[in-house]
């Protein structure tokens, strides 16, 4: 798909972004473990990736948005050591601009989650992989991913109007195919996601299956540090957030595995 103006500017930000921050994540591994806010650590090496790349930061704000860029554009900031996609979302939709986040790539199941959020356009999601893996992305609500233009003095003109009051409209067809797919298990995905559900539909104990994912992580470079409990918010994810109540519904999960009902 073609990018419009804005989205190509985006994509040149997240990447300046991207690499400030891979050069300076061994700070940020100790946090991890912590569930916290990083904004302010964000912020700060937001501002030295853009002024370094020559992209000017002429203000940084206390009310709306966090930065305002030359052109009108401004960008919300979110960070925290976890992924929580309602959080991530509503940093686009509350303003109805892009934003830029920094938080756990490890939670697949949510970055699934934010991915299927119709209300939203992902830039790109990028994973930078350390002690920890990490997740620096960039979305846009819906609304502006289709030919948002600048007005005749080369300004950024934004909507009063949350998306998130009138869901239905301006949705990008995208993101609701997307969705519609999510909703469908496509066990032969070449993603991780499917992977799993590959490997879960075979059954085994937790020992065996955590090994698979770390397998089959290990060929697609996938740094993700897979433990039953991994394995268990995917199965939660599907079953519960996708609302697929067929998934695994003739499997026995318990303390010990997952395991076929007809298996003796």
């Amino acid at each position: 798909m073609k990018l419009n103006k804005l989205e190509s500017r985006l994509v040149k930000i997240l990447e300046a972004v991207t690499q400030r921050v891979t050069e300076r994540v061994d700070s940020l591994d100790p946090v991890f473990k912590f569930k916290t806010g990083i904004e302010g650590w964000f912020k700060v090496e937001f501002v030295y990736a853009l002024e370094r790349q020559g992209e000017k930061v002429f203000r940084l704000q206390n009310k709306g948005p966090d930065v305002l860029l030359a052109e009108g554009l401004q960008i919300e900031l979110k960070g925290a050591s976890d992924f929580n996609p309602t959080y991530l979302s509503s940093g686009a939709l509350k303003d109805n601009v892009p934003c830029i986040f920094l938080g756990s790539g490890e939670e697949i199941y949510n970055i699934e989650r934010l991915r299927a959020n119709p209300q939203i356009h992902i830039i790109d999601i990028k994973i930078i992989q350390s002690k920890h893996s990490w997740a620096v992305g960039c979305i846009i609500p819906s609304s502006l991913s289709n030919g948002v233009k600048a007005d005749e003095n080369g300004n950024y003109k934004y909507h009063n109007q949350s998306p998130t009051r009138k869901s239905n409209i301006n949705v990008d067809p995208n993101k609701t195919q997307m969705s519609e797919q999510l909703r469908n298990l496509v066990t032969k995905s070449p993603k991780m996601a499917g992977k799993l559900d590959e490997i879960l539909s075979v059954g085994g104990n937790w020992e065996e299956l955590v090994a698979k994912a770390k397998i089959e992580a290990n060929k697609i470079g996938n740094k993700v540090h897979y433990l039953p409990s991994v394995l268990r918010g995917h199965i939660r994810y599907r079953s519960v957030d996708q609302k697929k109540t067929d998934y695994l519904r003739n499997y026995d999960i318990n303390d010990e595995g997952v395991f076929p009902r007809n298996q003796k």
